[in-house]
């Protein structure tokens, strides 16, 4: 585990509170239309980099990070779904488990290649897992960003 890894993970639960946060806040604004896009992207992006990280910084076993990385999609769907009416919380909670689990495969695969056939070493997995972290977490962030400039628009 580098600090880099560290590093990303808090930044991601620090800016994840605060955009939620501030959309609930202003959740009085919103029309369906744009409470089902924050429940979809949000709970995606976010689950899908929390089984990321999560699998990068924490290596347990296969089947127990898939579960916690779904649990994390599971709170974090009911939450972002949870802005306006009731039944956009399945979206937000079906979305965020299966990122979730899909973050935390791909974590896995990063880690040990061999799982998908793929030949390895120990520098190339290094610095495969911190190009794609960094890379991941970039395009989260501007993705989130993007959904808070669709809300001001």
């Amino acid at each position: 585990m580098s600090v880099i890894h560290l590093v990303l993970f808090i930044t991601l639960f620090i800016s994840s509170f605060y955009l939620f946060r501030y959309l609930h806040r202003a959740r009085v604004l919103f029309d369906d239309r744009f409470s089902m896009t924050i429940s979809i992207v949000a709970s995606t992006s976010i689950s899908f980099l929390y089984g990321l990280h999560l699998t990068i910084i924490f290596q347990i076993q296969n089947a127990n990070m898939m579960m916690f990385a779904g649990i994390i999609g599971v709170i974090l769907g009911y939450l972002f779904g949870s802005f306006s009416k009731r039944h956009f919380i399945i979206s937000g909670v079906f979305n965020g488990v299966l990122a979730g689990v899909m973050g935390a495969m791909a974590g896995q695969v990063l880690m040990n290649p061999s799982l998908c056939g793929l030949p390895w070493n120990f520098e190339q997995i290094q610095l495969n897992t911190l190009l794609f972290n960094t890379f991941a977490t970039c395009m989260v962030y501007l993705t989130l960003s993007l959904l808070l400039y669709s809300f001001r628009a």
